[in-house]
């Protein structure tokens, strides 16, 4: 029998959008402290440009709340009030089924993964996945997702690809020396994402999945 090839698949930004979920956990937590958030277009423009929260803060004229922001932040981003406001991405559930030929691992950061498997079920998507790998987010996501990569790929899986949206995502690709997929419509820019080479880019996930099998066809 023919052994797949594993695409590792990040989640948030690259197959979901998150934009809205960001943006009102942000823009309540300002509220509930009687600051003036800025407006969702000005937000995500800074959070696609690689800005943090503390700097989104400081444009928010709220640099006193960074601290309990970034709790509150925690506490918040993964209730399923706020993952409910994910989206698919476009063509998100087309594009997964395109890659049924290929062992699809989900590689992602979070803290409550009851919850994830809820949102992934809810969306109607989990069953896509041959595996899904989780840890919850640190200091350097990169090294935590090059950890659960290399881990899976112990068990004679061979990944041929890691598309994501992030920096963590192209940095992990890199450590692991797997071709990296940008995919650009998510929670960074194309401008913050060419910073790190990776081998490919995409506008969308739909675009991401051509790119792998027209690579694929190749080996």
């Amino acid at each position: 029998m023919r052994t797949r090839h594993t695409i590792y698949a990040d989640l948030d930004g690259t197959i979901l959008d998150t934009k809205k979920r960001h943006y009102t956990v942000y823009s309540s937590i300002l509220r509930k402290h009687g600051y003036k958030p800025l407006n969702i277009s000005d937000y995500w423009r800074l959070k696609t440009a690689g800005r943090n929260n503390k700097e989104i803060l400081g444009r928010s004229k709220a640099q006193r709340l960074t601290n309990r922001f970034t709790a509150e932040w925690l506490h918040n981003i993964e209730k399923k009030e706020y993952l409910a406001l994910d989206l698919l991405q476009r063509s998100a559930k087309k594009s997964l089924t395109a890659l049924l030929s290929f062992r699809l691992v989900l590689v992602t950061l979070r803290r409550k993964r009851r919850n994830l498997i809820w949102q992934l079920e809810r969306l109607g998507i989990k069953e896509h996945f041959s595996a899904i790998l989780s840890a919850p987010p640190s200091r350097q996501p990169h090294k935590q997702k090059a950890s659960l990569i290399k881990k899976d790929s112990q068990n004679n899986h061979k990944g041929i690809f890691i598309m994501g949206d992030t920096e963590a995502d192209i940095a992990a690709a890199k450590a692991l020396k797997i071709p990296a997929i940008a995919v650009t419509s998510g929670i960074r820019n194309s401008k913050q994402l060419l910073k790190l080479k990776p081998e490919f880019t995409a506008q969308q996930l739909s675009d991401a999945v051509q790119i792998i099998k027209k690579q694929s066809a190749r080996r």
